[in-house]
């Protein structure tokens, strides 16, 4: 459509008047993401942190066993900020390391904050690096961005002072104003005042060797030399997670295969099975009917227990992994096959998070959760955020999950998340799209309460 002079005139004119108003940064100190500075904003805001949140993913280990580590800021609290340090180009010895070189405590610290203070100013900048310049100012009072000698053993010592019974507490409960993390450690021995635990299957699923078999069989105390037998274990190990009052179950197999699973004959599978059995190890590509076989296994499980299945999709944490694997469009035979059981696809399937809101909008069984996102971009989580709201259902978003190591980080990352729901309901008010109440309407389920509804958790 052609704009006359005249009308080119007035939106010029308009958005002199506007964008001041509504762009410019609000925020009141150095660092912080730039925020709409109107009433609007600021009404939404107040209210939004007064949500108690549903925290849908964390992968925080007990309190006692964090406080008993010595407080190492690089070893701590460069979770996901060590996969940008290496993006930028800081080396990786693994003839040194046995894993992240600035995390790895065997080294002297001094050699790690050299390699930590060159490439900082690189990836400061990033959605990592602003989350953690925040934490860093806001909960010990120092500045990342102002290097100075002694910094990081000052800052150990002011973690370190942190660092005593009741953390979780402190930060969870009452800085980040989150009553209750969904939490994946692998375990169901989770202090259940502030967390409830989902676990992962896996196992039974990227089968591709006899030892793995073996170790499956170990786990379960019975031996395993058919397909049934497999499958039986599968059974018991889903009856013992049952009893242990598990929420859900969790599937990261996008950082080692294709997240495709047709299914395919049960000859085929057994076949699969056999040759893992016989020849000790098969290829990738010849696991594949027992490996897809075996994830419709858990499927079934699944939905027969009313166990909603978290899905990683999108990103992968750390370098050098295949994107298309973890692509959520691939799952879509999968969520077909089973139209009670309740997907989770997790991080908001990033970066294919507009076909995403298609399959959410489409699936009834299809349920998006933007865990990582607010620390990924937040500009893209607010494209998301915005997009989602006009397109899914408003029982089908979860807004929020810390997904870090440490529980510092989930508060930091409460903070932004609760910033980009303000900043793009915001937006919707004033174009006119939604009135507040409803604005507010939609935070509180988007943070809380399609959660406790999902995984039936004994909240209010």
């Amino acid at each position: 459509m052609k704009t006359t002079p005249g009308c080119r005139i007035f939106f010029r004119l308009l958005l002199a008047l506007v964008a001041p108003a509504f762009l410019s940064a609000g925020a009141a100190r150095a660092g912080e993401i730039a925020i709409p500075s109107t009433d609007t904003y600021r009404r939404l805001k107040a209210r939004i942190d007064e949500i108690r949140i549903i925290d849908t993913h964390e992968h925080l280990t007990r309190e006692d066993a964090y406080l008993q580590r010595r407080a190492d800021f690089l070893a701590d609290m460069t979770h996901y900020v060590e996969a940008d340090l290496r993006s930028a180009g800081y080396p990786h010895d693994p003839a040194r390391d046995k894993g992240p070189q600035v995390q790895n405590t065997a080294l002297p610290f001094a050699e790690r904050w050299a390699l930590f203070e060159k490439y900082w100013p690189e990836m400061s900048l990033t959605g990592y690096g602003r989350a953690l310049f925040l934490l860093v100012r806001d909960l010990y009072g120092m500045n990342l961005d102002r290097l100075t000698p002694g910094f990081g053993e000052e800052l150990n010592r002011r973690i370190a002072a942190t660092r005593r019974p009741g953390l979780y507490r402190r930060m969870l409960r009452e800085k980040a104003r989150i009553d209750l993390s969904i939490v994946d450690v692998n375990s169901t021995d989770v202090d259940r005042e502030l967390f409830a635990p989902v676990l992962k299957f896996d196992e039974f699923v990227q089968i591709r060797s006899r030892r793995q078999l073996e170790k499956i069989a170990e786990s379960s105390g019975s031996g395993i030399r058919s397909l049934t037998d497999l499958e039986n274990a599968l059974q018991a190990r889903f009856e013992k997670a049952v009893s242990q009052k598990i929420v859900g179950i969790k599937s990261a197999l996008a950082y080692s295969r294709k997240i495709s699973y047709p299914l395919p004959p049960w000859s085929a599978a057994q076949e699969a099975f056999s040759a893992i059995l016989h020849r000790g190890e098969v290829t990738e590509e010849a696991a594949l009917p027992l490996q897809n076989h075996m994830m419709h296994q858990v499927a079934r499980r699944a939905e027969r227990y009313q166990l909603p299945f978290q899905i990683h999709t999108g990103l992968q944490t750390g370098n050098g992994n295949r994107i298309t694997n973890a692509r959520p469009t691939e799952l879509v035979e999968l969520i077909m096959a089973y139209p009670k059981l309740k997907f989770v696809l997790l991080h908001a399937g990033y970066p294919y998070g507009s076909e995403l809101a298609t399959m959410a909008k489409c699936f009834a069984n299809v349920y998006i959760d933007l865990c990582w996102m607010h620390i990924i971009s937040p500009q893209v989580t607010r494209r998301y955020l915005s997009e989602y709201l006009e397109t899914v259902p408003a029982n089908k978003i979860s807004g929020f999950g810390g997904d870090y190591h440490f529980v510092e980080g989930a508060w930091i990352h409460a903070e932004l998340a609760r910033q980009n729901l303000a900043w793009v309901l915001a937006e919707k008010v004033m174009d006119g799209y939604l009135e507040e109440d409803q604005a507010l309407a939609w935070a509180e389920k988007v943070l809380r309460r399609n959660a406790i509804l999902l995984y039936q958790l004994p909240l209010n």
